[in-house]
């Protein structure tokens, strides 16, 4: 019985940096295609409802899903399982640890039998509700010996929650072998894919910024598997990514069985270089207080004001923190260019205005920031340079008065001011 539980554990113990949600009505910051192929995965369990929005979104565009639903949900959602399989959703088997094979009250791991038996009896019960092969396997961790028995029973995609950051789908053990060599089954292991923060495949929440991660994530793997918790409320959301993010980019969605399937073929899996895409890059609320200090210090604006943002990032990042009634712990940086020409420095300035005046000016300006980055800018009745309405942002986000002296742009004769661009990474 250690065994199985100190696996868990492991995994558990992993550090995962939280996600912070945004509004609803927010943008999306990541837009891009996918680097291969992506499951989008809903598992049902215990008491979550059926996930009739989500469908509902995803059969707008034919995009299918992969459901992976315990035996017990099964039973009491039956007549939406058929629908869904019906609609052209994949239904897979869920393998519930405690509820189909009682691990906590268990002396010893379970064997081999039992955990064909436990399969056979969750692949029984939702077949009679679909009428349809069950061919995925879904499971929190996964011994040798439940890989060796979900071979034996015929699945064509395994799936564990397991956290998985380099590994390739692989063929499992078969019980003639169990020695991971190419003569064993015909089951692919599919791990969560290109996963690098530790939080899994999981939405964390259903926000733009839970499905910004998700983008940013398929942009750099060859697969990836996007788990979506039932939520009623997820439907005008879901639309809404898949008409931005999952149709114009033409990603490609497909089952658990046809991903298990896709990855026999020769080079499936050879991703090419990562394209340059906007993907998200949060910055924390003591990254952006250092910058604003190096910007509310000095006459001459750093290209850098921190080793890890430019100019053109702290200009977006201070923009949103200035126009967020609830200042938030961190932010998302978005696709923005530098101003395209630089206003002449003026050498004798001095205009003092109101904190108010300069979060309400952030706040008209965040809608318009988009592309490419103002080179003057209106604050309370007077045209700024970019560089001074950095400058008078920097001070009023750190509390200082909200005064505008001379400064300098990076360099003036560089491409952009040498202000940098903002790529969201």
């Amino acid at each position: 019985m250690i065994g199985i539980w100190s696996l868990i554990a492991a995994a558990v113990a992993a550090t995962c940096p939280p996600i912070s949600p945004n509004g609803l009505r927010a943008n999306f910051e990541s837009r891009a295609p996918a680097l291969g192929s992506v499951i989008l995965e809903i598992p049902l369990f215990g008491d979550a409802p059926p996930p009739e929005s989500i469908l509902a979104a995803l059969d707008e565009h034919n995009l299918p899903a992969t459901l992976l639903v315990t035996r017990t949900w099964a039973n009491e959602h039956g007549t939406f399982l058929r629908q869904a399989a019906e609609s052209g959703h994949e239904v897979g088997l869920w393998l519930s640890l405690s509820e189909d094979l009682d691990l906590k009250g268990r002396a010893a791991d379970p064997d081999l039998k039992e955990w064909i038996s436990a399969m056979r009896v969750g692949r029984k019960t939702i077949r009679r509700h679909t009428q349809k092969p069950v061919l995925a396997l879904g499971l929190a961790m996964l011994p040798p010996t439940a890989e060796i028995a979900g071979e034996a029973m015929g699945f064509r995609a395994i799936l564990p929650v397991e956290r998985t950051l380099h590994d390739r789908p692989r063929r499992a053990r078969s019980a003639s072998t169990g020695d991971g060599r190419g003569s064993n089954g015909r089951a692919r292991i599919i791990g969560q894919g290109a996963y690098n923060d530790g939080c899994g495949h999981m939405l964390p929440h259903w926000s733009p910024a839970g499905l910004d991660r998700a983008t940013s994530v398929a942009a750099r793997g060859p697969w990836v598997r996007i788990g979506l918790p039932s939520d009623p409320l997820a439907g005008p959301l879901l639309t809404r990514w898949t008409e931005s993010v999952l149709v114009p980019h033409q990603w490609s969605v497909l089952r658990a069985s046809e991903m298990a399937e896709s990855t026999k073929r020769p080079g499936a899996l050879d991703a090419s270089a990562t394209p340059e895409i906007p993907v998200p890059k949060v910055v924390g609320i003591n990254d952006w207080r250092r910058a604003a200090s190096a910007v509310a210090a000095t006459g001459n604006l750093p290209r850098n004001p921190t080793p890890n943002m430019n100019l053109t990032e702290t200009f977006y990042g201070l923009t949103v923190l200035l126009s967020t009634p609830a200042q938030p712990t961190t932010v998302t940086l978005g696709r923005l260019d530098p101003p395209r020409e630089i206003a002449p420095r003026r050498e004798s300035i001095e205009l003092r205005m109101t904190p108010e005046a300069v979060r309400a000016a952030a706040e008209q300006l965040r809608s318009r920031l988009r592309g490419q980055l103002p080179s003057l800018i209106t604050v309370d009745g007077h045209t700024l340079t970019a560089a001074e309405a950095i400058q008078v942002f920097a001070r009023v986000f750190l509390d200082e008065p909200a005064i505008v002296t001379p400064v300098h742009d990076p360099d003036p004769y560089a491409p952009g001011g040498g202000w940098g661009q903002s790529k969201g990474r």
